[in-house]
């Protein structure tokens, strides 16, 4: 695998950990008794996706100003155990990736090459969180990057439009009034120059009273990337069924340093 195709791969991880945004069939604005930043901040804390498992499908369309790329991806998770996610190109698989509580292992199909790094890799190259918890939490759509200092909130276009900023990033959130149903975050980290931007439509049930968003628009902007977009169409999403994960490296392959 060379160096470009290794970055395309570990970007598909970044979009696909950074993009599953869904949240819990919350109380109506109407029964929101606290309606203060803080009031709405709990509610969006406390109203995170619960799955021991997740088993998904999704098309994504990535354009990073220098190439554009459409690929199909399964993603599947166990809790605190394990992140697996396969990258699909005309029916064939082209890469696998997954992600342990200390390891991540990436298997380059088109080339029989693989990669074993620890969780530091992903941090330093792909400007994700090096822990498998908080992967997980940006999957399932959980709050992770988030502050409670300088907590403002505007109410605008039927949303709840919180924000707040401590010496390093700043965060927006969006949440629909009625549901309470997240539909756009923004995160900028001071320090980087990063931005992030996340857009959330055609949410629909899932067990347990819970919502998913089905399509998202995401976009990123660093030194590092330059703009990258990407739109994720999940067409699949079934959570706490046991499923099997497996990750097995053929005999074949060679090891990538």
């Amino acid at each position: 695998m060379n160096s470009k195709q290794f970055s395309l791969a570990g970007m598909f991880l970044l979009l696909l950990s950074m993009s599953a945004c869904s949240l819990k069939k919350a109380q109506t604005s109407a029964n929101l008794k606290d309606n203060t930043p803080e009031g709405v901040m709990d509610q969006l804390v406390r109203h995170q996706l619960y799955a021991e498992w997740l088993d998904a499908k999704a098309k994504i369309s990535y354009n990073d100003g220098y190439q554009s790329v459409t690929a199909n991806a399964i993603i599947k998770m166990r809790k605190d155990s394990i992140l697996w996610i396969a990258i699909k190109k005309l029916g064939f698989e082209v890469a696998r990736m997954q992600v342990t509580r200390d390891s991540v292992y990436i298997l380059d199909r088109l080339n029989n090459q693989y990669a074993i790094k620890d969780l530091n890799y992903l941090e330093s190259s792909f400007n994700i969180p090096a822990n498998l918890q908080m992967l997980q939490a940006l999957v399932l759509g959980n709050p992770v990057f988030f502050t409670r200092k300088n907590l403002q909130m505007e109410t605008a276009e039927g949303a709840y439009h919180l924000w707040g900023k401590d010496e390093m990033k700043e965060n927006h959130f969006w949440m629909n009034r009625q549901l309470l149903l997240l539909e756009k975050t923004s995160l900028t980290d001071d320090r980087t120059g990063r931005k992030m931007a996340l857009e959330l439509k055609e949410h629909a049930d899932l067990p347990d009273n819970q919502k998913f968003s089905y399509l998202r628009q995401l976009e990123l902007n660093s030194r590092e990337t330059g703009n990258v977009t990407a739109e994720i169409s999940f067409s699949s999403v079934e959570i706490n069924n046991p499923i099997e994960i497996r990750f097995e490296i053929p005999e074949r392959y060679t090891r990538m340093e």
